[in-house]
């Protein structure tokens, strides 16, 4: 029995799609422990909330927890008729990680260096009538150097060869 060129690679490609991992979408919770994000699969944590009106201020929990040992974290944070002294706090337990006042018309976007653990997000501020706020805590896939993958590339490629004529051999 003999494998074409054609069906060899379509084989190694179905064999590395079959391992790729997709981005999931995940809402945090203010209620107590928050999801776990990853960045192999580039999980992204959303959150949001319309503040009723006539509350003179807000304060709101959002967490997650970290499931790398390090990654890369990138924040984002935007308001519709939020008070320009809104703010958010980025804490791992009770250590203090970011502080930035939230601009009306711009948002926040800021990207950190984490450790693995639970993390705990405080949006707060004065609201207007009407407010809304929403944002994204996404973690960031680890890049593979090019030389590495390279090489896997090129020895997968030559094991599915091999594969191939000893099944013609045969």
């Amino acid at each position: 029995m003999r494998m074409s060129g054609l069906k060899a690679w379509s084989f190694l490609a179905l064999i590395a799609c079959s391992g790729a991992a997709h981005a999931l979408t995940i809402p945090l919770t203010n209620t107590g422990p928050g999801p776990t994000l990853y960045g192999a699969t580039a999980d992204v944590g959303t959150f949001g909330q319309t503040i009723p009106p006539g509350n003179a201020l807000f304060i709101n929990a959002w967490d997650f927890t970290l499931g790398d040992p390090t990654a890369t974290v990138n924040v984002t944070v935007t308001d519709s008729n939020v008070a320009s002294d809104s703010y958010y706090l980025l804490y791992q337990g009770l250590t203090l990680i970011s502080s930035f006042p939230v601009k009306t018309s711009t948002g926040v976007d800021d990207t950190f260096s984490l450790t693995g653990g639970s993390y705990e997000l405080l949006i707060g501020g004065i609201p207007a009538n009407g407010a809304t706020y929403s944002g994204t805590v996404s973690v960031l896939p680890a890049t593979v150097p090019l030389p590495s993958a390279a090489w896997l590339l090129l020895s997968g490629a030559a094991g599915i060869l091999a594969l191939a004529r000893r099944s013609t051999a045969v």
